[in-house]
């Protein structure tokens, strides 16, 4: 399924398919190698093909964030499941998902509802009718005293999202990289994941767009060309 996926990722690349139609299209090739087989045993009692599709989501997933990055910095990082989960939401464009789009990207990312409620990432709107995931940026989660302390997890986005509010706060890039060393991440990495998340926000159509969160992130990286001016890094988050 893995291989079939990324040999036909170049197929559809070049189409404007939102997300949701770009996990169908997952789903449909791993549907494509099942019925290759007249038959599938497994040494476990779940079901081979749903087991099949669910990871075609999660393959999928991989093979999108991977291709993001090689197109902003020319690089793959390793990111934790809470932080894919967050990127490709914020790659999808929209703030509001209905629950069948939200149990696509839960689903693919590994992770479970009540944790991304525990972090205070996420929260639930209703029209009376339909409930709506809401995802919130690092403002949203911090609330009304911009506290750091309400963005709970140890994910690398709740990392970033303590500092994007920090930063705002302080207009100080050297708590920027506090963040990053104390939590052993490469300032590099950390930045190029600012930049990923900037991409996803500013692009046209997407419902973060304009937000104090993406002007904040324009204004590290400005920081971050005063405060490391010969590091050799391109800070340009319109890159």
């Amino acid at each position: 399924v893995k291989t079939e996926i990324i040999e036909r990722m170049s197929d559809v690349k070049g189409f404007n398919y939102t997300q949701g139609e770009l996990f169908l299209w997952g789903v449909g090739v791993a549907l494509k190698v099942i019925t290759r087989y007249s038959k599938i045993e497994s040494f476990s009692n779940e079901s081979v093909s749903a087991t099949a599709l669910d990871y075609a989501q999660t393959v999928l997933m991989d093979v999108l964030l991977e291709s993001d990055m090689e197109d902003v910095f020319h690089s793959k990082i390793a990111l934790d499941d809470v932080t894919k989960f967050y990127l490709l939401a914020l790659r999808g464009a929209e703030k509001e998902l209905d629950y069948d789009e939200f149990n696509k990207l839960i689903k693919a990312s590994g992770i479970n509802e009540k944790d991304l409620f525990d972090r205070n990432m996420i929260g639930r709107k209703s029209d009376g009718k339909k409930a709506r995931i809401v995802i919130k940026d690092a403002f949203e989660r911090a609330g009304e005293d911009f506290g750091t302390e309400n963005i709970k997890g140890n994910s690398i986005i709740d990392i970033i999202h303590r500092a994007i509010v920090e930063f705002d706060k302080n207009k100080s890039f050297s708590r920027v990289g506090a963040y990053a060393n104390n939590n052993g991440i490469h300032l590099d990495y950390f930045l190029d994941v600012l930049i990923l998340m900037h991409r996803y926000e500013s692009a046209e159509g997407s419902k973060f767009r304009g937000s104090k969160e993406v002007e904040t992130i324009e204004k590290i990286m400005e920081a971050a060309s005063k405060y490391l001016p010969n590091s050799g890094l391109n800070l340009d988050p319109y890159r």
